[in-house]
C-alpha cells in the first residue's frame, strides 16, 4: 500500500511542478529505437518497454499469500488479487503517463542528462533542483526497499508453510515454532 501512496505523491508532484508538458503526439505516437541493433526493432523495443510497466505490478499476489489468515479465503483471496491488479495497473499506467507528459518532449536530456537514469533526468527537467529531484528519487528507492522486504516476508511465509506440510527437505527443522519468539 505504501507503494501506491508514494507513487501518487510522485505523480502529483511531477505534474504540478511541470512547466512545459509534452504534446499528445509525442506521448502517444513517438517511437524511438535507441537499441543499437540493425533494422527495425519494434517488437524488441515494445517488450523492453513493458519491463518498466512491470514495476507497477510488484506485490499483486500478496492476497494469495495471506489466504491462510483470511476469513472466507476462497472468496476473499481472489478478490484481493483482482483488486490489487486493477490498482497496480491504474497507478502504474498513471505513473508512466505522468513521466511522459512531464518531460516536456525533451528526449535528449531525458536520455543523456546528468544521471544515467531517465526517470531521475525527468525529475531534473521538472524540478530544476537537485535536492528536490533527489528527494523524489528517494521516495522511489523507498518503494523498491519495501517491495524487496515484502518479497522476503512472502518467501519466508511460503517456506514455512511448505515445511509445515512436509514439502521441503529438513521440514521438521524448518517448521519448528519457538514459543518464546
Amino acid at each position: 500500500m505504501h507503494q501506491v501512496f508514494s507513487d501518487i505523491i510522485v505523480i502529483v508532484a511531477v505534474l504540478s511542478a511541470c512547466s512545459s508538458f509534452s504534446s499528445n503526439n509525442f506521448v502517444w505516437n513517438t517511437f524511438v529505437d535507441n537499441s543499437g541493433l540493425e533494422g527495425t526493432n519494434t517488437w524488441y523495443i515494445y517488450l523492453i518497454g513493458l519491463l518498466n510497466a512491470c514495476y507497477g505490478f510488484s506485490g499483486y499476489e500478496a492476497g494469495g499469500h495471506m489466504a491462510e489468515e483470511t476469513k472466507n479465503a476462497s472468496v476473499a483471496a481472489p478478490k484481493g488479487i483482482i483488486f490489487t491488479c486493477i490498482a497496480s495497473g491504474v497507478v502504474g499506467f498513471s505513473f508512466i503517463i505522468s513521466l511522459l507528459y512531464s518531460m516536456g518532449g525533451d528526449l535528449n536530456n531525458t536520455i543523456d542528462g546528468e544521471s544515467e537514469s531517465a526517470i531521475v533526468n525527468i525529475f531534473m527537467i521538472v524540478f530544476k533542483n537537485r535536492n528536490t529531484s533527489l528527494a523524489i528519487t528517494c521516495i522511489l528507492i523507498g518503494d523498491l526497499f519495501f517491495a524487496g522486504f515484502s518479497s522476503l516476508t512472502v518467501t519466508s511465509r511460503i517456506g514455512f508453510s511448505m515445511a509445515r506440510d512436509g514439502g521441503i527437505p529438513f521440514s521438521k527443522f524448518f517448521s519448528v515454532v519457538y514459543k518464546k519468539t
